[in-house]
């Protein structure tokens, strides 16, 4: 069964969210997993550019503002993450632009998660949902 594309945006900022812990721990290769993070989060903002917050404006035409917002967003937090690939893990400034990095992410996601996807929850079917969820999983991972 498939799974709906609310569970697959859901896990996959959970799955980038430990990423971040580990990088904000400093825990093994830093610069290892910033680039798993960027090589994940440039597809998932794109899937979601792409289509999906074009169908919950469809659906929804009031959250005009939020999806505005939510694009805005995609590139502060990419332009952090750019920054944080430019910097050398623990060197100056680093630790700085990761806490701002990761609250701007966690931010995104909070959101995202409490005002746009329960859009997409509320007014699409289950087969929609579905049929979406595995279009952002080939658009994300391949």
């Amino acid at each position: 069964m498939a799974s709906s594309v609310v569970t697959v945006i859901k896990e996959q900022h959970r799955e980038v969210d430990k990423l971040v812990k580990q990088v904000e721990a400093e825990k093994g290769d830093v610069a290892a997993a910033l680039q798993k993070i960027h090589g994940m989060l440039k597809p998932h903002h794109e899937a979601e550019e792409g289509f999906v917050y074009p169908t919950i404006k469809r659906v929804e035409p009031d959250t005009d503002e939020e999806i505005k917002d939510g694009a805005a967003e995609h590139d502060q937090i990419m332009g952090l993450l750019e920054e944080l690939l430019n910097q050398e893990p623990g060197g100056p400034g680093f630790d700085g632009t990761v806490s701002a990095f990761a609250a701007e992410l966690r931010h995104h996601f909070e959101e995202e998660e409490a005002d746009l996807l329960p859009e997409l929850q509320e007014n699409l079917s289950r087969p929609e949902l579905e049929d979406m969820g595995e279009r952002f999983l080939k658009a994300t991972t391949g």
